[in-house]
């Protein structure tokens, strides 16, 4: 590569690291250590991919059901008509009620069936389900049934949980995935939004993100 490329990489990879870094907000949510947006704001902690798609809909009539809590509730709480989020800390769960976010109710379950059956706790059906928190193959087997058909799930790290996709898609729920860099991570992962559409087209094999980190589900 001769000079004039160089110096052209060197201004380019300068330009794709302020998005990434400033527009974005990967530095200041890499040091505090939350996902953070470009003007500070919380962002949940999904691909930024999948963020970019989720801010394109409108969800003010939208019911939603969150598994886990954190900065993800309160986006959420800003665009939709209700949150419900079940957390498994009862510490974080305080700290998360402490910030008296509108629209948002954040339950309690430190025991596994309490917590995956956490939506019919909440009164049943739902817009959206999020799962982004513990027991993620249980949760999923469970939101099939808790979405209303013309609704959607979002399974966050879904390249690390090929069953519980699998059976999602098995229930009639076609997969999308938004898989990228996202807050705070140095790698790449997939986050799923699955809808009930009549798509011909079958699921091929299980591709891992470009540049991602297969290892360890949660």
């Amino acid at each position: 590569m001769g000079l004039r490329q160089w110096i052209r990489y060197a201004l380019k990879a300068r330009e794709a690291w302020h998005v990434l870094s400033e527009q974005m907000g990967w530095r200041d949510s890499f040091q505090q250590g939350r996902p953070l947006a470009g003007d500070g704001s919380p962002i949940p902690w999904y691909t930024y991919p999948a963020i970019e798609f989720l801010r394109s809909l409108d969800l003010s009539a939208c019911r939603v059901f969150e598994y886990g809590c954190g900065n993800s509730s309160w986006f959420w709480a800003e665009r939709a008509k209700q949150v419900v989020a079940v957390e498994n800390d009862p510490a974080w769960a305080e700290a998360v009620r402490g910030k008296k976010i509108p629209q948002l109710t954040v339950m309690v379950a430190t025991e596994k069936q309490e917590y995956v059956n956490a939506p019919h706790a909440a009164g049943g059906v739902f817009d959206v389900v999020i799962i982004d928190g513990r027991h993620r193959t249980d949760c999923a087997r469970l939101a099939a049934d808790m979405v209303h058909d013309q609704g959607m799930i979002i399974f966050d790290n879904a390249d690390w949980y090929a069953e519980a996709c699998q059976h999602l898609r098995s229930k009639g729920w076609f997969q999308i995935d938004f898989s990228g860099l996202g807050p705070i991570n140095p790698y790449a992962w997939t986050t799923a939004a699955f809808v009930k559409a009549s798509v011909a087209i079958p699921r091929g094999a299980q591709v891992q993100p470009t540049g991602g980190n297969p290892a360890g589900a949660l």
